[in-house]
């Protein structure tokens, strides 16, 4: 994914100047080539694959850009102070709107932050041999259709709505314990799953590098299967022949599944 970015990058970078006619298109052309980079490079792992119904609202997205661009332009108002602005706005919007859980506070602020650097590094490139309109366009466009990365039509749509039980607090009594689960890719240092029972429902925390790190419930889809509700998470844990609980699969979108071996009551 690096690779392929880069190199639509310095494609951009090269490209030569238009010609009066087509001199327009340089900010969509530059755009366009960094966004098929990263679709194709990533829509395997992620999905970013095109959606008709999120069109209209990115487009507003583009409209809106472009407009705050070209009126921070017509008052000598650099973009990188603008930028910063957008990034503190989304930081106090996440506050008041209360977001419970801190990692997904600093994943919203650092995600519109890269989504910024990235339109700001576009609409550089896009002026070279070009306009600061064909830079603002740049960056309109890339904003725009970052859009699907906050709300991306999920392919579980079609999928039927998730049936949650209740069980017996003996059974999840059994369940509690601490899971220890080796390092891979996505959790170089490991994880440790501490869960344990609060009335009749079970609360999960993970510890390591990479890892949600508050509490968060998890709710039985069976006796052995469950689901973390605000990411999808599933959990399903192993028993051995005599009923005792070894271990969790823990399996998330996008990562490959992992083994979690318990090891304390």
């Amino acid at each position: 994914m690096g690779l392929g970015i880069l190199g639509a990058l310095g494609l951009a970078l090269c490209l030569p100047k238009l010609p009066p006619r087509w001199a327009w298109t340089r900010g969509p052309l530059v755009s366009a080539i960094f966004i098929a980079a990263f679709v194709i490079t990533t829509w395997k792992w992620i999905h970013l694959a095109p959606h008709p119904r999120l069109f209209p609202l990115q487009i507003t997205g583009m409209v809106v850009t472009l407009i705050v661009l070209m009126g921070a332009s017509r008052i000598h108002l650099p973009r990188w102070i603008l930028f910063g602005l957008a990034v503190l706005v989304v930081a106090i919007g996440c506050v008041i709107f209360g977001y419970p859980y801190s990692a997904f506070f600093i994943m919203m602020v650092l995600l519109v932050a890269l989504i910024l650097l990235v339109g700001t590094i576009l609409g550089v490139i896009a002026t070279h041999r070009g306009s600061r309109l064909d830079g603002n366009i740049a960056i309109a466009i890339v904003v725009g259709c970052s859009l699907c990365l906050f709300h991306r039509p999920s392919y579980h749509l079609a999928m039927p709505p998730r049936v949650l039980i209740k069980l017996d607090t003996r059974l999840l009594d059994a369940y509690v314990g601490q899971y220890e689960f080796a390092p891979d890719a996505a959790f170089p240092s490991g994880m440790k799953l501490t869960i344990r029972r609060q009335g009749d429902q079970l609360i999960a925390q993970a510890q390591g590098r990479n890892v949600f790190r508050d509490a968060f419930h998890i709710y039985p889809e069976s006796e052995t299967n469950f689901i973390a509700t605000f990411n999808d998470a599933q959990f399903t844990f192993i028993k051995n022949d005599e009923g005792e609980v070894t271990g969790v699969i823990h399996h998330l979108e996008w990562l490959p599944d992992i083994v979690g071996k318990k090891f304390n009551n």
